[in-house]
């Protein structure tokens, strides 16, 4: 299932399983040396400026096991509203998505995001290191249920 706004596209299948061992099936086989994706869809994206964001536990949305995945395309825009209310751009229906949640922005030619105080903040994963900026805003990690909330300062000459 596909539903389409203006600037996004969200996508929706149910994963398919295995009746008698309960494994996933792959999106992808190969055939005849060929990778073929079964999920293969075709989307008009205008611009140079897009994303993508993949759910990662879907089950508590919908009772069965399903991929999601939103799809944002900034066309003329420099910043995308992101959010559940009337006047988000892209409109994602998830009761943890406050009608306000968060900027997506184009800052030259890279995305940035930007929590609009939203109630639950927003979640990043991140599976490389990265490196923080000297005198950066606070930044707030979160792991498992640790929250950490982290500046990096200069150290002073005095010391």
């Amino acid at each position: 299932m596909v539903k389409q706004g203006v600037y996004f596209y969200s996508i929706i299948w149910q994963v398919v399983t295995c009746e008698l061992c309960k494994q996933n099936f792959n999106d992808t086989v190969c055939y005849k040396g060929k990778m073929i994706n079964l999920l293969d869809y075709d989307l008009e994206i205008e611009s140079k400026n897009w994303l993508v964001f993949e759910a990662l536990d879907t089950e508590f949305l919908f009772d069965q096991k399903v991929k999601l995945v939103h799809i944002f395309d900034f066309k003329d825009l420099d910043i995308l509203s992101l959010g559940r209310g009337h006047a988000s751009n892209a409109k994602l229906t998830d009761i943890s998505i406050s009608r306000l949640h968060a900027y997506l922005k184009v800052i030259d030619d890279d995305i940035w995001i930007e929590d609009a105080e939203s109630k639950f903040g927003c979640l990043y994963l991140q599976k490389t290191p990265f490196k923080l900026k000297l005198d950066s805003e606070k930044l707030s990690i979160q792991v498992g249920r640790t929250y950490l909330s982290v500046s990096v300062k200069k150290k002073s000459k005095s010391n």
